[in-house]
């Protein structure tokens, strides 16, 4: 198991602030979405970004949900369903990349960026759907969706998360570039 050290733990933190901001950011345009999780569609190319240099400077696993969890913590405060959705997102793309032993190289990134963002778009959806948003007193019912929109959001949730993959990677190419980050990527 790798031992994390406290420059992991800052360079996490200045990720999670690049994520946060996105999502701010974003937010004002998401509420035009009328769907649950389809706000994550704005939010994911940005914020990809930032989840793709974490995963390429820290590389093991655990590395999304140390960025990930104080974002939705803190999105919390807005919404107590954003934490639910975020962190429970980050823990089944963790779960995944732990089979990938990692975030070590541009496909294992690729992979984690697309399971984190479908995972979010998924599981707002759910929430939204079995009535948990209702049971937070978020809305004042349980949304109806048709169940074949959970096709279309996987496809989108797998879009955005490659776009935010690759714009992630193109930031990574040029740290490597520069001498910030290692070569063997």
């Amino acid at each position: 198991m790798h031992s994390w050290q406290l420059k992991d733990y800052v360079f996490a933190a200045f990720m999670s602030i690049g994520t946060l901001l996105a999502a701010v950011i974003t937010q004002g345009f998401a509420l035009m979405i009328p769907l649950p999780g389809a706000r994550a569609i704005l939010w994911a190319p940005f914020a990809g970004v930032f989840l793709t240099l974490a995963m390429a400077r820290l590389r093991h696993v655990g590395a999304v949900f140390l960025v990930i969890t104080p974002v939705g913590l803190l999105l919390g405060l807005i919404n107590p369903i954003i934490p639910i959705v975020l962190i429970s997102a980050a823990a089944i793309t963790e779960g995944v990349m732990t089979l990938r032993k990692g975030y070590g190289g541009s496909f294992n990134r690729f992979l984690g960026n697309v399971v984190f963002f479908e995972g979010t778009i998924l599981l707002s959806m759910l929430a939204a759907v079995t009535g948990l948003t209702q049971a937070l007193g978020l809305t004042p019912r349980a949304i109806n969706l048709p169940l074949w929109l959970a096709v279309p959001a996987i496809g989108i949730g797998a879009l955005m998360g490659s776009l935010a993959w690759w714009l992630g990677e193109q930031v990574v190419r040029q740290l490597v570039k520069a001498g910030k980050l290692d070569e063997d990527l």
